[in-house]
């Protein structure tokens, strides 16, 4: 090695330019004026454009500002954490870190927290934080909206809301004299609220009681500013009650009531729901005895009239009609004109969806309908639709019917349109029956199965069709053509399944695919896979045949076409030799040889040029169509473990030109002549030597122990 190497180096601070330096090549500006304050070293290297940059990497500048003690922020220098990561003190702006304690260095300045985005100031403690504590003599000057603490002179919590400062945590006015509190002073604990109004204590609200605070002092309303409505359950006390007492009364009214005889108006009987416990209550030709409601004029009847829209409710699990002796016991619903005529029986508390069954006379057509709501609402289960002449009359069932006794029909059945969408012959049979005497079925669904037309088909989705013969039984198709099609964009498919088809391998289907792609496929590897392909052209020449594996030929394979094509990975053959350009004869003409295909790289051909009369390794667009002489574009190189020649291999073929040199000397160019060689380095030994080939000023190679960068 050499004994001294010296980058390129400047004395002043003055950085290098790109046409000062190379690649890797490094500088240094040393600042030699300012004992190296300033020095900084350079390295050029190259961006993402591949144009030339150049990077400072180090220097006395820089190691400068990490020479003081870990852990003390020393002005003009880096930060470096002392070993438990700390520094004593640290500037940001106007912001000051020292200790436990943030401060503004600037004047009056704020401190802001300001959360990114969505984020918000999260105070990380359960034991609370502390807010300003002062008098209200001690308030800001200049409040700012949005500004709270404690002010102990009112012992609360107070907020500026840009106005005016207001209470946190209770109910009071700006001027602090309208308000609610909730003990008198601080820690009373009296568990009461009271309300203030203009400075004084009104009304307390105490456990169990609201109560003046000074006895016979306040009103409950005014003479223009009543109250509604007062309800009271327990007690009412008064000292002294002066009437009259005008407007409704309810509820009961106990105790001595004196003055004249009240009559109840015909107006006010209407208002009246109560009258205590009577023995027997006779209102007009109605009685009121017992459990019984009976009339007293003779054979009145008794209505139940609701008021408008109201219904008549039996709140009660039987509702018995009980008739004289020779009478019959008659229940009459009797709509309105227009309206209809509607039985309802409600079972537990009506409380759920089918708790209500409804028999209803409709008034648009007198049809009957027998309801229910276990959908939501009342939808008709039942309906008998009445006609004049009674063999017209219908009778409708929504859902499903069951007949567990004999049915018999004297008339014909006849679903007109009705489509039947479910059809239950439970343990019973259709024997003996031919459909479709009189005229064919159009149209026969079976289960999933449809026949139609010529067609049968399954209507649920994406349903196989599957035909079983019984037994040993075989499905035979008397027909000189098996057609398989399937709907557009769909292929068809013609299966063979062994074996039940349980295991990988049983099953080999025959398939066409939307692009005409004949393919045989087999499950061995637990899907079906493609194991032979076929694929039609126009031309039938063009046309392929692709095996997925192995091809075994018993006999001779024939290839007749132009050209044979092997797009296997590996290509074994047995034969030793290999002709090629068979059935030459005559002077030969056009390049022999193998051509190897590179993709969007250039291809390779080895072989014999035979313009050139020569065997080489070229590279060019040429492919293994191309025939006559190949268009070289350049030669290749190629790697010998040894090479044998009969001559000296020529400098301008690659070679020496000579069979031998000077023993430990360099070789070096000559030109177009045989090359040269440098006398051989000092007789020392390697380790002190110390010598490194160059050139000097002619460009003579020679030996030197200095590497020199120079100046810039």
């Amino acid at each position: 090695m050499s004994t001294v190497i010296q980058i390129k180096r400047n004395a002043t601070t003055t950085s290098p330019g790109t046409s000062d330096l190379v690649v890797g090549e490094m500088a240094y500006a040393y600042d030699a004026s300012n004992d190296g304050v300033g020095a900084k070293l350079f390295i050029e290297a190259v961006n993402s454009s591949n144009a030339a940059v150049i990077h400072t990497i180090g220097g006395k500048f820089f190691t400068d500002m990490l020479d003081h003690t870990a852990g003390t922020v020393t002005a003009s220098s880096a930060l470096i954490v002392d070993s438990n990561k700390k520094l004593n003190e640290l500037l940001v702006d106007n912001v000051t870190i020292d200790g436990n304690d943030i401060s503004s260095s600037n004047s009056n300045g704020d401190l802001t927290l300001t959360p990114n985005g969505t984020g918000i100031v999260d105070i990380n403690k359960n034991d609370g934080f502390k807010l300003p504590v002062g008098t209200t003599a001690q308030r800001s000057g200049s409040p700012v909206q949005g500004q709270i603490r404690y002010n102990t002179t009112l012992s609360s919590f107070e907020g500026y809301s840009g106005s005016a400062w207001g209470s946190l945590g209770g109910t009071i006015d700006v001027d602090q004299d309208t308000k609610i509190t909730t003990e008198s002073s601080a820690g009373a604990d009296e568990d009461v609220l009271t309300f203030f109004t203009a400075g004084t204590a009104q009304v307390v609200i105490a456990d169990g009681a609201i109560r003046p605070v000074t006895d016979n002092d306040i009103d409950l309303g005014t003479s223009s500013l009543e109250f509604k409505d007062a309800f009271f359950d327990g007690t009412v006390t008064s000292d002294a009650f002066a009437g009259p007492l005008t407007g409704d009364v309810t509820g009961d009214v106990t105790g001595n009531v004196s003055g004249s005889a009240a009559t109840v108006t015909s107006a006010a009987q209407s208002a009246i729901t109560s009258l205590g416990t009577l023995t027997i209550l006779n209102v007009d030709n109605l009685r009121l005895d017992a459990n019984t409601l009976s009339s007293t004029d003779s054979d009145g009847h008794i209505e139940l009239s609701p008021n408008g829209t109201g219904n008549v409710h039996v709140n009660s699990d039987g509702l018995v009609v009980l008739a004289a002796a020779s009478e019959d016991a008659r229940v009459q619903v009797q709509g309105g004109e227009g309206g209809n005529a509607i039985l309802k029986l409600i079972a537990d508390d009506s409380d759920d969806n089918g708790d209500d069954w409804t028999i209803k006379n409709a008034a648009s057509n007198n049809g009957l309908t027998i309801e229910s709501d276990i959908s939501g609402s009342n939808v008709a289960q039942v309906t008998l639709t009445p006609n004049a002449t009674v063999a017209n009359s219908t009778f409708a069932i929504a859902g499903k019917l069951t007949v567990a006794g004999t049915t018999e029909f004297s008339g014909a059945i006849d679903f007109n349109s009705q489509a039947m969408t479910e059809v239950n012959i439970d343990g019973g049979a259709i024997d003996g029956v031919t459909i479709g005497t009189n005229s064919a079925i159009t149209d026969l669904r079976v289960d999933n199965l449809k026949v139609d037309g010529n067609d049968i088909s399954s209507t649920d989705s994406n349903g196989n069709v599957t035909i079983t013969p019984n037994g040993t039984g075989d499905v035979v198709v008397n027909s000189d053509q098996l057609i398989i099609s399937a709907d557009e964009g769909e292929t068809s498919t013609l299966m063979f399944r062994t074996d039940q088809g349980d295991d990988n391998g049983d099953d080999w289907t025959i398939s066409n695919s939307t692009g005409n792609v004949l393919s045989i496929n087999n499950d061995i590897s637990g899907s079906a896979v493609a194991h032979v392909q076929f694929t039609p052209n126009s031309t039938v020449l063009n046309s392929t045949a692709a095996f997925a594996g192995d091809v075994t030929i018993a006999g001779d394979l024939t290839v007749s076409g132009d050209t044979t094509t092997v797009s296997s990975t590996n290509t074994v053959v047995s034969d030793k030799l290999v002709e090629l350009a068979n059935g030459t004869s005559g002077t030969p003409s056009g390049d022999v040889g193998h051509v190897f295909e590179r993709g969007s790289s250039a291809n390779i051909f080895v072989g014999f040029d035979e313009s050139a009369d020569q065997f080489i390794a070229a590279s060019g667009t040429f492919t293994g169509a191309t025939t006559g002489d190949l268009t070289i574009a350049a030669y290749v190189d190629a790697h010998f473990k040894e090479l044998t020649l009969e001559t000296d291999l020529t400098v301008a073929n690659g070679g020496t030109g000579v069979s031998s040199f000077t023993d430990n000397g360099i070789v070096f160019g000559d030109g177009s002549n045989a090359l040269d060689v440098t006398a051989a380095a000092g007789s020392s030994d390697a380790t002190t030597s110390n010598q490194l080939l160059t050139v000097d000023g002619s460009g003579v190679p020679v030996f030197t122990t200095t590497i020199d960068g120079g100046t810039y």
